[in-house]
């Protein structure tokens, strides 16, 4: 249980890293556009967890 929590945290910050990366890269875009993006990415990571 405490692994599978690690590996999460690890997996996030990934998500984070790869999400700052874009958004410094791509600074004419939309910020909303980011947001909806990650929230994507968020919802996409709860729902295999859900079962």
């Amino acid at each position: 249980m405490v692994f599978k929590l690690i590996i999460k945290i690890e997996y996030t910050n990934r998500v984070v890293k790869k999400l700052i990366l874009h958004l410094v890269s791509s600074k004419n875009r939309p910020m909303w556009e980011l947001l909806r993006k990650f929230n994507e990415i968020r919802t996409a990571r709860k729902l295999p967890n859900a079962t």
